[in-house]
């Protein structure tokens, strides 16, 4: 195993939104096949929703943490969470009160990161993909309580290109424990997909407790586009009625010069 794919030693393009740095790890990795999705439910376990199946996401991550859990995905966390009064960092977020909400169960939980995480699908087929990100403010309270006072930003990049920059998921979803979902289109090229979320030091750090910062997110969907678009389906048109038009011209020459006619003649006057 390549020295970058141990879980303790991050490698992966923790900060980085080039191509160009993905690290050896996820490129060495063999692949068994082409996938066409991934569906992952950040922080927490298998769920499914119509005939969708996300996939757990449990890792107790760490302050520099590469963790793979398929062939096909996984994610890599940096930062440590300072000031939070606790020897250990919760890098996963739970959320104890009941969701009123189509699909909870994508956002009971959430990963978390002080710094940056970045997610990564592979093996994937090369093309045209929308990804679906799923938010819920589950941390910060909506009450009118000093908890209610933190504000999360973070920038979000998708193969490179910052997508969401002052992510705000409160005031983006209009409350606190509000699904959200964002939808990007993105390419792949060469098999690997990468999101990364990124904190730039924005918004509050002690409310609704010391070391609430950083990113939140919730699910991820990968899904390829099957459907042509338009232009591409014009030129399969243009080009179907040029070979037809073509066999038909050709058909009408050896007709006219009598390499068709003259045959089924003979052969009637034969019998």
């Amino acid at each position: 195993m390549p020295p970058s794919c141990r879980d303790t030693l991050n490698l992966f393009e923790s900060f980085s939104g080039q191509d160009s740095s993905v690290g050896e790890c996820p490129k060495n990795l063999p692949c068994s096949k082409d996938w066409n999705s991934v569906h992952i439910n950040c922080g927490g376990n298998e769920v499914s929703i119509g005939n969708i199946t996300y996939e757990a996401d449990l890792d107790a991550s760490g302050a520099a943490n590469f963790h793979r859990t398929r062939e096909n995905w996984g994610f890599s966390s940096t930062g440590n969470f300072w000031d939070d009064n606790s020897s250990s960092n919760a890098y996963i977020a739970n959320n104890a009160s009941e969701l009123r909400m189509n699909s909870p169960e994508l956002y009971t939980s959430a990963r978390l990161s002080p710094l940056s995480l970045t997610y990564y699908a592979r093996c994937l087929a090369n093309g045209k993909y929308t990804v679906t990100l799923h938010f819920a403010e589950i941390i910060i309270t909506g009450n009118r309580s000093f908890s209610s006072l933190g504000r999360r930003l973070f920038d979000v990049y998708i193969q490179g290109k910052l997508e969401l920059k002052d992510f705000d998921i409160e005031n983006t979803a209009g409350g606190v424990d509000k699904p959200l979902v964002q939808k990007v289109e993105a390419v792949v090229s060469n098999k690997i997909l990468h999101i990364r979320f990124h904190w730039a030091g924005k918004g509050t750090t002690a409310a609704p407790t010391r070391g609430t910062y950083g990113l939140l997110i919730s699910a991820i969907s990968i899904e390829i586009n099957d459907n042509p678009p338009d232009n591409v389906k014009t030129t399969i048109f243009i080009v179907t009625g040029a070979l037809v038009l073509a066999l038909l011209l050709i058909l009408g020459i050896l007709w006219w010069k009598g390499c068709i006619g003259s045959r089924i003649s003979r052969e009637k006057g034969n019998q």
